[in-house]
């Protein structure tokens, strides 16, 4: 998120991920995304593609039960059209 292309996205209301600023938008109950999987999931061989690799990141698990947030799962498959 300090790379300066990067920036751009915070117009769309993203934030750097970290249990303060998901805390903070918790309290302000605004809904929070969270990629997980991230760069891991981005990158992953495609023949992984049936798969939900989280490649360790399970913090937001713990998140949510500290403070009581629902977790819904949403799975995106693919990001070109075939």
């Amino acid at each position: 998120m300090k790379a300066p292309w990067l920036s751009l996205v915070r117009r769309y209301g993203t934030v750097e991920a970290s249990w303060e600023n998901a805390r903070a938008a918790f309290e302000m109950g605004a809904a929070v995304l969270v990629y997980p999987g991230g760069d891991w999931e981005a990158h992953r061989c495609i023949w992984h593609g049936h798969r939900i690799e989280l490649a360790g990141r399970e913090g937001f698990i713990r998140l949510a039960l500290a403070t009581n947030v629902q977790i819904v799962l949403v799975i995106s498959i693919g990001g070109l059209g075939r």
